[in-house]
């Protein structure tokens, strides 16, 4: 359930989903009041929708975009900025790249420090550079 609310964090829901292989349903308060609890041992102040509130701020993170150097930041920023139907304007192998790396069962299997090492190719970070601040 943890899990299941993050991802709707990261997809910007106002109302947290439950998602199954034939389920797709509105969290229950109890659902939300357990999954919250648990990211509160690991983030003590959790709050999902100030969190929300924030991820909802295009300036705001426009402006982590701009003054974060780690590329990987810079990925993720890049794709809570933008969904799936605001990136019809960039090409298809750095949109599927962009999802791929944003959904983290595909990302944090295997991957080495992207504080400590560069990981990602230069031309994706300059695409999306070039899509949001038009450089």
């Amino acid at each position: 359930m943890e899990y299941q609310l993050l991802s709707n964090l990261f997809h910007k829901r106002d109302n947290p989903e439950y998602r199954d292989i034939n389920v797709k349903r509105i969290m229950t308060n109890s659902e939300l009041d357990s999954a919250c609890s648990f990211v509160r041992g690991f983030i003590e102040d959790f709050d999902y929708n100030h969190i929300l509130s924030i991820l909802n701020n295009n300036e705001l993170m426009l402006d982590l975009y701009t003054n974060t150097d780690i590329d990987y930041e810079k990925l993720q920023l890049f794709r809570i900025i933008n969904d799936e139907d605001k990136m019809k304007g960039i090409s298809n192998v750095i949109r599927k790249y962009i999802n791929e790396t944003y959904h983290i069962e595909n990302d944090y299997i295997m991957q080495l420090n992207p504080f400590k090492y560069e990981v990602l190719p230069e031309f994706v970070v300059q695409e999306c550079d070039r899509f949001l601040l038009g450089k």
